[in-house]
């Protein structure tokens, strides 16, 4: 084998353990979210956070029974119903609460808070448009380019304006609450929103989980196998999540932890770095088959391949050198919060 192959053989491996950290990391998002959630539901709970995650976590065990992405379109729409409304509750409430004083004057605090919420911007606007879904949902392959740019547009809808909300009316309780529903008055229509999102929480396993499913089926050679033979294969996977997530229910370091490990190399730095190789010569230039915008020149687009080839390292060695102190800290009120609801 030529060291070019080998190289290409490396970096295809290197590829595929980043996106399986980065959905098994999403998954567990997904249950430590979703028992978050659940128990703002009301102001006294029987259960706490961790046994909630259990709860959620037997329940997301159903995502093995889903034979692929195409068999719930529907359901799928209904979780896009839910996160939209949520978001403009969540606008709603921020302008009815008003603008904090000096809301708009804060800044971050830290290198680290500031490559956080780096981090979780391009998580959001390079992933949640969710190529791989759309991708295998589509029966026209030419109108790829067209549903993912609207589908881009909508997630700047959903995820700016509500999010600029909340830090406009609550800038200090949401630099220390991870979950907005710890801000939110108690009313029926945050009921509602936090049943829906328990909805798009599952939905959004189910979309997320697929890949690493698809994956150990290939591994173990069952992939062309009848349903109830793949089930055996993916329960492992989906199993492993939900212990991780009931083991380590921090939602706020498991996420920062993941965006600034996966982010930036998922969303920005390997599709640049594919698309530099596949059209590193002049000849395989000029028959791209969708060449670049017009308005997208060689200078430019070499410094935003620069910028994502480089922030992952960045992003990785500040959090890292913090997630330590944060376990603890998260350790300790975990201890707080059992031996006070004993």
């Amino acid at each position: 084998m030529s060291h070019c192959s080998e190289l290409k053989l490396l970096n295809g491996l290197g590829v595929q353990v980043v996106v399986v950290v980065s959905l098994f990391g999403t998954n567990v998002a997904q249950i430590v979210a979703s028992a978050s959630d659940a128990y703002y539901l009301n102001d006294t709970n029987s259960l706490d956070k961790r046994q909630l995650g259990i709860v959620f976590g037997a329940l997301m065990q159903l995502s093995v029974l889903l034979p692929t992405l195409r068999h719930f379109r529907f359901i799928n729409i209904f979780g896009l119903v839910g996160t939209t409304y949520t978001a403009w509750y969540i606008v709603v409430a921020a302008a009815m609460h008003g603008i904090a004083p000096n809301a708009g004057q804060r800044t971050a605090t830290s290198m680290r808070n500031f490559y956080n919420g780096f981090a979780v911007i391009m998580s959001a606007f390079g992933g949640h448009a969710n190529a791989i879904e759309i991708m295998d949902s589509m029966f026209v392959p030419e109108g790829y380019t067209r549903v993912y740019g609207w589908s881009f547009l909508y997630i700047f809808s959903l995820t700016l304006p509500h999010s600029t909300a909340v830090q406009l009316a609550w800038p200090d309780q949401a630099l220390h609450n991870g979950n907005v529903y710890g801000i939110l008055p108690l009313t029926l229509a945050k009921q509602l929103s936090i049943y829906l999102m328990l909805v798009h929480q599952l939905i959004a396993f189910c979309l997320y989980s697929a890949p690493l499913y698809y994956m150990c089926e290939k591994a173990l050679r069952v992939h062309t196998k009848p349903i109830y033979i793949r089930v055996l294969a993916r329960l492992p996977v989906s199993l492993s999540v939900a212990a991780f997530a009931v083991a380590f229910p921090f939602y706020g370091t498991i996420n920062a932890v993941v965006a600034s490990i996966t982010s930036p190399l998922v969303a920005f730095a390997f599709p640049a770095a594919a698309y530099s190789w596949l059209h590193r010569t002049t000849a395989r230039q000029q028959a791209c088959v969708r060449p670049p915008p017009r308005w997208v020149g060689g200078k430019q687009l070499q410094q935003i391949q620069g910028l994502s080839l480089t922030m992952p390292y960045d992003s990785i060695h500040i959090e890292l050198r913090h997630v330590s102190s944060n376990m603890d800290n998260n350790n300790s009120c975990l201890h707080t919060h059992l031996n006070h609801m004993s």
